[in-house]
């Protein structure tokens, strides 16, 4: 019988039970070739492991570790100034085609011009749950879109919050209500673009 390397990582840190330890030995000691070479190479795991345990890092090489790999201010949407993006289109303004008025959910479309960025918005009411599930794509010919931040507010409250990946693309859910606002912010704008939905 043979031990698994968990077992024998647990001997080696003297976490096994007396039971087990004495088991253990005792398999040792019939000169198992294969189990006293993972006996061997766990106890160097376990030197390894108490070095690194011990080893204590400075403060200087944790900060400077952590400036490799910036992040961008996690800036509350409360203390952003304000712009309004404009509306380019809005299918609910659209008249709807005869025989589809009742046809499943209702998905709305719209398109905004915030600024350097173009904002394709679909929502839809997902049933049973009175869910509204928002799917968008920010798109730009000159600004990065790739991690710009969105959010649906009711105005004064964030009901969700998402990044947008490197296509631009977005998704979040809320609870549906009257004065809902999709919110987009670029760094080097500074402004968040209010969009209201």
């Amino acid at each position: 019988m043979h031990f698994t390397n968990a077992q024998w990582l647990d001997f080696a840190r003297g976490l096994a039970s007396p039971e087990l330890a004495t088991e253990m030995q005792h398999h040792l000691a019939k000169g198992c070739l294969r189990c006293a070479a993972l006996a061997r190479a766990m106890v160097v795991v376990e030197q390894t492991m108490a070095r690194d345990r011990a080893m204590r890092v400075p403060q200087e090489a944790v900060r400077r570790a952590a400036n490799l790999f910036p992040q961008s201010p996690q800036v509350s949407w409360s203390d952003l100034p304000r712009r309004a993006a404009a509306l380019l289109f809005d299918s609910d303004l659209e008249p709807v085609t005869a025989g589809v008025r009742s046809a499943g959910p209702r998905i709305r479309h719209v398109v905004f011009d915030a600024g350097p960025f173009r904002v394709d918005l679909r929502m839809e009411h997902e049933q049973p749950q009175p869910v509204l599930a928002l799917t968008g794509q920010v798109a730009s010919p000159s600004a990065p879109v790739a991690g710009l931040r969105v959010a649906v507010s009711d105005g004064s409250r964030t009901l969700a919050e998402s990044l947008c990946n490197e296509f631009g693309e977005f998704q979040m859910e809320c609870r549906p209500r009257d004065g809902l606002q999709v919110l987009l912010w670029s760094q080097s704008d500074g402004a968040a673009l209010v969009m209201e939905i």
